[in-house]
């Protein structure tokens, strides 16, 4: 594969998480839908393009874009702080721990680490300190839900 090629897959996956994070953000007010399952279903489309493009797709990579769609199912509002922070880290946990599968078909296990413990941290920090408004929070939250995971394929 030349470089030009790889050069164009990598916009390409940058594109992905920019579609992703805007839908994550809009099923954050409009409809949970755009959230829940399309973001999702454009990961499981990322998932096998991309594998076939590279030459290592791998069905059990399936499996990521799954876990995704349950964790994003959990709720995480919370009344006092301390439920928020236990609200936010559980999500976060269930929206990150999914990458595994990437350590276990392609040996990116550094980055799934680092994926999970920035995800998560950016969950509680975002979401119980609120250092932006909502829609910059849930954007960042969308882009970071997929941004190393769509560079792990």
């Amino acid at each position: 594969m030349t470089e030009v090629t790889q050069q164009i897959l990598a916009i390409s996956k940058l594109l992905v998480i920019v579609l992703c994070g805007s839908l994550y953000a809009v099923g954050g007010f409009i409809n949970k839908f755009y959230r829940r399952f399309l973001v999702p279903i454009i990961v499981a489309l990322a998932v096998v393009g991309f594998g076939l493009a590279y030459g290592r797709f791998n069905f059990f990579n399936l499996l990521y874009p799954i876990g995704l769609c349950i964790g994003l199912h959990i709720g995480y509002g919370g009344e006092g702080l301390w439920e928020r922070i236990f609200k936010r880290l559980f999500y976060g946990l269930l929206v990150s721990l999914p990458v595994l599968v990437f350590g276990f078909t392609g040996g990116s296990w550094l980055l799934a680490g680092f994926h999970i413990v920035l995800f998560t941290s950016a969950s509680v920090c975002l979401g119980v300190w609120n250092p932006v408004d909502a829609r910059q929070e849930e954007t960042i939250l969308g882009s970071l839900s997929v941004l190393l995971p769509i560079f792990m394929i």
